[in-house]
């Protein structure tokens, strides 16, 4: 299924194909190439090995650069996903970054950025502001979803986010902010797939319906795929076996800056939450 994922996904970029996920033994596994997804699932050594041992949440990128320069997929540091290595936070990201340079010149300074992103590429400095607000937080009440707020709350753009955590090898965090992203639900795997349209999603479904039984699931597909809803964020937390329901998943309303007025220090206060099971 990752393969036909990463496949069709490829209509929204050919520069350069990408996956990470938790490993129980060595933490954040993170696998790229400056290569389009039809090359990368059949030729890149390090996804052949690990294909059919993936975890259940793995996330999978295909960029296509937005800003040139300095950023080509030629150098693989540029690539999708990225990883901040002191908080095990990795990201991948589509859409542009507006005010990323603003930020990226804060680094060391008191209300900037606490590490300085390894690439050019925008959505890097992203990354960075989550980590940065991240930190900011009491630790004994650090978490990810006021980390992601807040960062939203400053960095303007257009942008649908996904995150892993290295320590919350159970949880995955999306965003949508002027971007699409779509969910589907495959009952019979109790899996949800993500992806930018859910044309992609369909077109999985359709592909793997005879030999993985998503007939039903294709004939309702309306009541399947869904959009996530415009400034959202949603957490989505796999629970143990014996639960009554496999998932838990939280959505807040985000407030994501409109342009570039929001000083690097403002803390956002969330504005809603709500759970389902």
């Amino acid at each position: 299924m990752m393969d036909r994922l990463l496949r069709n996904a490829e209509i929204r970029g050919r520069e350069a194909t990408g996956v990470c996920f938790v490993d129980p033994e060595k933490g954040m596994v993170i696998v790229k190439d400056g290569k389009p997804a039809r090359d990368f699932v059949y030729k890149n050594e390090e996804y052949l090995k690990i294909k059919e041992n993936l975890p259940a949440i793995v996330l999978g990128h295909c960029r296509q650069a937005t800003k040139r320069l300095n950023t080509g997929p030629e150098n693989n540091i540029n690539n999708h996903p990225f990883f901040a290595k002191e908080s095990g936070i990795a990201m991948i990201h589509n859409g542009t970054i507006d005010n990323d340079d603003n930020w990226r010149n804060t680094v060391g300074q008191p209300d900037g950025l606490r590490n300085k992103p390894e690439s050019s590429v925008d959505s890097e400095v992203f990354l960075a502001a989550v980590e940065t607000f991240y930190y900011r937080l009491p630790p004994e009440t650090r978490n990810m979803e006021d980390a992601i707020d807040n960062a939203c709350y400053t960095m303007s753009g257009d942008y649908t986010l996904a995150f892993l955590k290295e320590d919350e090898p159970n949880k995955v965090w999306f965003v949508r902010h002027d971007n699409p992203l779509s969910f589907a639900w495959i009952p019979s795997q109790k899996a949800i797939l993500f992806g930018s349209t859910d044309t992609i999603l369909e077109s999985c479904l359709e592909i793997h319906k005879e030999h993985l039984n998503f007939f039903i699931e294709k004939m309702t597909i309306p009541a399947v795929v869904n959009d996530a809803n415009e400034d959202t964020l949603v957490t989505l937390e796999i629970l143990p076996e014996d639960s009554k329901v496999p998932f838990k998943i939280t959505s807040r309303s985000l407030d994501c800056a409109a342009n570039d007025t929001r000083a690097k220090h403002y803390v956002h206060e969330s504005i809603s939450d709500t759970v389902v099971d």
